[in-house]
C-alpha cells in the first residue's frame, strides 16, 4: 500500500480542493447547495489576501483527503489560534490513518506557533479530540477515529456535534467559535 504523503495546498491544487470539496458536499448531502468555483477557490486561498490555508493528504499520488482551516484571534484569550473549518477524507480511504495525519499535522503547525491547548469549558467532544490530537502526535492509536466512515461512531457516547468534519470548526486553541 503506498505511503501517506501532506503538504501544503498551492495554487496548482486548486482543481484537487475543489473535487474534494465537491465530496464532502456529496458526502453531507448538501451538493445542490455547492455554489463555489475553482475561481473563487484560486483568489481566496492564493490570492493577495489568503482567506484560508489547506492541507492535501495522498496515498501514493492520488489525493485522498484535505484540511481547510485558518487563523483566528480569541479576545478573551489574547492569543491566535488556528481554526479548522473542514476536514475531508474520501469515503474509501476512511480508517486507514489520513484523518489522522491531517490532524496530527495540524497539530503541528499549532505547536510550531507556540500555541496550546487551554482547558476552559471544553465539551466532551473537544476533549476527545484533544486526546485525539494528542495520541495522532504519539502515532499511537486514537479515542476517536477520525477517520470513521459514521460520524456517529466515532463521538464519545452522549456528545452532538462533529468530530472534525465539515463545518464544524475546531479551534486548535480548543475554543469553539460560535455558529456563522
Amino acid at each position: 500500500m503506498p505511503t501517506l504523503s501532506i503538504r501544503r495546498g498551492t495554487p496548482r491544487d486548486v482543481p484537487v480542493i475543489f473535487r474534494l470539496i465537491r465530496g464532502l458536499a456529496e458526502y453531507e448531502r448538501l451538493a445542490h447547495e455547492m455554489v463555489a468555483t475553482t475561481g473563487q477557490i484560486r483568489r481566496h486561498g492564493f490570492g493577495r489576501r489568503r482567506y484560508f490555508e489547506t492541507l492535501i493528504c495522498r496515498r501514493g499520488r492520488a489525493p485522498v483527503g484535505f484540511a481547510l482551516y485558518f487563523f483566528t484571534y480569541s479576545t478573551f484569550l489574547g492569543r491566535p489560534s488556528l481554526y479548522l473549518e473542514d476536514l475531508f477524507v474520501l469515503p474509501e480511504e476512511r480508517g486507514r490513518g489520513a484523518g489522522r495525519a491531517l490532524l496530527g499535522e495540524l497539530a503541528r503547525i499549532a505547536k510550531r506557533r507556540g500555541w496550546r491547548p487551554h482547558g476552559v469549558g471544553r465539551s466532551r467532544l473537544e476533549h476527545a479530540l484533544d486526546q485525539v490530537l494528542s495520541e495522532a502526535r504519539r502515532e499511537a492509536s486514537p479515542a476517536v477515529d477520525p477517520d470513521a466512515t459514521d460520524r456517529r461512531a466515532a463521538q464519545p457516547a452522549g456528545a452532538s456535534g462533529c468530530v472534525a468534519i465539515p463545518a464544524c470548526g475546531l479551534s486548535l486553541d480548543w475554543r469553539r467559535r460560535a455558529p456563522r
